[in-house]
């Protein structure tokens, strides 16, 4: 019932970090609801990622990539807005501001 984000991104991502400090904002100053999936890194991975950066968003993973086909994921971080239905709405690829990301939540 809430609009939606699924940012897909690496623990080696060398831009991680910044987007998930962009996404913590947006969950903490907004009405979304935000979920980071980690592709192709574990759940044990992610666990001890998630610990370090001390990130308070509920993290997912994909270990074995399996969405990246059918999502047609080439690079990333990649972002998926959803709408309260569940539907996808827009697709923005790159590190967003936790302004761009809002503005793509809204439109």
């Amino acid at each position: 019932g809430r609009p939606t984000i699924l940012t897909f991104l690496t623990t080696w991502l060398p831009q991680a970090s910044a987007q998930l400090g962009f996404l913590e904002e947006v969950e903490v100053d907004s009405f979304a609801i935000v979920n980071p999936i980690m592709v192709q890194d574990t759940p044990p991975v992610v666990h001890i990622f998630q610990k370090r950066g001390q990130y308070n968003l509920t993290f997912l993973s994909d270990r074995d990539g399996v969405l990246v086909e059918p999502l047609q994921l080439s690079s990333l971080p990649t972002h998926i807005f959803l709408n309260r239905r569940g539907i996808i709405k827009n697709v923005k690829v790159g590190v967003l501001t936790k302004n761009e990301l809002l503005e793509n939540l809204v439109n």
